[in-house]
């Protein structure tokens, strides 16, 4: 494919009208040779994944059950990993998409897709069908996004925005304020700022997010950790769990059980030579 290499991984700013609903695309090519298993960590975006030369194996960890193989797989919010199985050339493009990007590109709230691997078509009807399809017929990574960009105006031309597929504004502002790690909030002062019961928000987070407001803060926490532990120089598990408000390193190593599968230093281990730390060079050396 010109222009392409061999082992590629490209970051693409999406346009400024996909911005509040799309927070990230990169496009990716490698071979990892032979069979290998790859962890896919909770965040606090929804992830769709278009992959064009063998479908996406995957499955909740530890939940053999809900393992699939989907050329267009979009995944809701969730504590849980996910194990993604490789083997062979992989070629594809991930997304993404914010709480926000779910009603406004899926005309559904982001708790319809919670601890779900769902099939991208079944969720956009002929809409996605024809997006993977042109999508994966384009040669290079120009046209691949240039193509994704347009098919992506035409879901949110046909979505939202509108009052109709709008969030309610309290609900937006809770998830903002505990998911910013730069001044974390207790549940309970939120709810108190909003004049809600913490049963109230908690009701009302639910069902517009499918996880609770403990939960998405608690991942966004984890986020924050992930960032410091898979930079280069990364600093001590003591100093990461101080800067991300963790009791104590016994604490983050047991978020990262849990969250993870793996403790901070097994992580590092099994998943740098993956796609998600040459994703983290193409976005340094693009901000560079």
């Amino acid at each position: 494919m010109s222009g392409e290499q061999a082992d590629d991984l490209v970051v693409h700013r999406p346009p400024t009208a996909l911005q509040d609903y799309i927070s990230t695309v990169h496009g990716y090519r490698y071979d990892p040779g032979a069979s290998q298993d790859h962890r896919g960590l909770p965040s606090s975006a929804l992830t769709v994944v278009l992959s064009f030369e063998q479908p996406l194996d995957v499955a909740w960890l530890s939940r053999p059950d809900t393992r699939s193989r989907l050329w267009a797989t979009a995944s809701g919010l969730s504590a849980r990993p996910a194990v993604i199985h490789q083997c062979g050339p992989q070629l594809g493009i991930q997304l993404d998409v914010t709480p926000a990007g779910s009603r406004a590109l899926f005309g559904c709230p982001a708790s319809a897709l919670a601890d779900g691997l769902l099939d991208l078509c079944d969720l956009t009807g002929r809409f996605g069908a024809d997006l993977y399809d042109d999508v994966a017929s384009a040669l290079s990574w120009p046209r691949r996004f240039t193509t994704l960009d347009r098919h992506l105006i035409r879901l949110l031309s046909e979505h939202g925005p509108g009052p109709e597929r709008s969030c309610e504004p309290e609900t937006i502002w809770a998830w903002n304020v505990l998911t910013d790690m730069g001044s974390p909030r207790s549940v309970q002062s939120v709810a108190d700022d909003l004049g809600w019961s913490r049963r109230h928000l908690t009701g009302r987070f639910i069902a517009e997010y499918g996880i609770g407001p403990k939960v998405a803060a608690r991942i966004a926490r984890f986020q924050r950790s992930v960032a410091l532990v898979r930079s280069y120089e990364m600093p001590s598990l003591a100093d990461v769990s101080y800067a991300c408000g963790y009791a104590d390193q016994s604490h983050l190593t047991r978020e990262w059980q849990q969250l993870a599968g793996y403790s901070p230093t097994q992580w590092r281990r099994a998943e740098f030579p993956f796609l998600q730390d040459r994703r983290e060079r193409a976005l340094a050396a693009s901000s560079s």
